[in-house]
């Protein structure tokens, strides 16, 4: 199916192509479309035309060799104030022309939302089909209500299609809502929108729960792919090294998650892979190992705490790349190299997922170094 917001010559009239999509995006109360120069030296952003309606600015184009055109949005200055713009494919290449329209945006389909459930979530996805070649199925997501109500926003562009998700705040005296922090960005293909959100459809995908212990992270992992156990017993009761951590889904890329533990303005741990294997590489989570550090950047305790990540992760003895070597290194190597650092403080774990972790803060005797581990052979 073909895209509903990409114009080519040659596929129909750019008139009635640019009436539908002022239709879905725009309304009735757009005032007019302003056209800037593209990036080309000297007079970029220059206004070069001021066009009254589709029909005058269809006119202005036919005169331009215009090859494509694509309807873009985007997030702008306020969530609720999305940005609509066509960016011009020509003989001086892609965006050789901008077309901004002014007047207020009210068109049949909304650009930003709030989302107070799943189901919310599942409703405006719905919604958004008539922008997407493939579109997306209705769908009965839970209805229960989010901790922290959301606000969502499209933003699509070519070949690509974002949906972001930020804490929903009421503005003082405005009737508004701002955000107040980034909460999850997904990516995907305009035809893959469905499958690639199909992991929202678990509030816990959506909450950022406090934990301070590994029962309440294991319970959120549970909660989230539905096929974790959650630990139990003395297991469930350790306690996770820092206060006031929060774990959360922050990005999903195509369909693949990635998870943040930790605090804001503090550590924070990221786990990325499969969903559908989400249970495997989400365990090493689980440790206390992987959120916090060796007691001391001592060489016994560096490689004492670099055993428990090997075992949380791989569950057994790791191959260390340490900087541009060409050769792992062992554990006790490796703990001896940090060891001889002058920087005081040991290094933690910064990624992890399928077969691999990367500590961050790795400092040898000759600096800074990035450090990945990987199952030994």
């Amino acid at each position: 199916m073909a895209d509903p917001l990409l114009w080519r010559a040659g596929s129909g009239e750019l008139a009635a192509w640019l009436g539908g999509v002022q239709r879905l995006l725009l309304g009735e109360a757009v005032a007019g479309y302003t056209v800037r120069s593209g990036p080309v030296f000297p007079d970029y952003g220059d206004v070069i035309h001021e066009a009254a309606d589709t029909g005058d600015l269809a006119r202005f184009l036919a005169g331009r060799d215009v090859d494509a055109l694509r309807a873009t949005t985007r997030r702008g200055a306020r969530q609720d104030e999305p940005v609509v713009e066509y960016q011009v494919e020509g003989r001086t290449g892609v965006g050789a022309l901008r077309v901004t329209p002014s007047g207020e945006r009210a068109g049949s389909v909304r650009l930003h939302a709030p989302v107070t459930s799943p189901a919310a979530l599942a409703d405006w996805l719905h919604r958004l089909s008539p922008l997407l070649p493939v579109p997306v199925p209705r769908r009965s997501w839970s209805g229960a209500a989010l901790t922290e109500p959301l606000a969502a926003t499209l933003h699509h562009r070519a070949g690509t299609v974002l949906v972001g998700l930020e804490s929903l705040d009421k503005v003082p005296g405005a009737g508004g809502v701002r955000p107040s922090d980034d909460r999850l960005l997904i990516t995907s293909r305009p035809q893959a929108l469905a499958e690639d959100t199909a992991l929202l459809a678990a509030p816990a995908a959506l909450e950022r729960p406090r934990v301070a212990t590994v029962g309440d992270l294991g319970r959120w992992l549970a909660a989230l792919d539905g096929a974790t156990p959650a630990p139990t017993g003395r297991a469930a009761r350790a306690a996770l090294p820092l206060t006031g951590m929060r774990a959360q889904v922050w990005r999903i890329e195509h369909g693949t998650p990635l998870l943040l533990i930790g605090r804001a303005g503090g550590p924070e741990v990221m786990a990325r892979g499969p969903v559908d294997t989400l249970h495997a590489w989400s365990r090493p989570l689980l440790s206390p190992a992987v959120h916090g550090r060796a007691a001391a950047p001592t060489r016994r305790r560096l490689a004492a705490w670099l055993r428990a990540v090997e075992e949380a992760v791989f569950g057994g003895p790791a191959a260390w790349s340490v900087g541009d070597a060409s050769v792992p290194v062992g554990t006790d190597d490796l703990a001896v190299s940090l060891s001889r650092a002058a920087d005081p403080r040991a290094p933690g774990v910064d990624r992890l997922g399928p077969g691999s972790v990367t500590l961050r803060g790795a400092v040898t005797a000759a600096g800074p170094v990035g450090v990945t581990g990987r199952p030994a052979s």
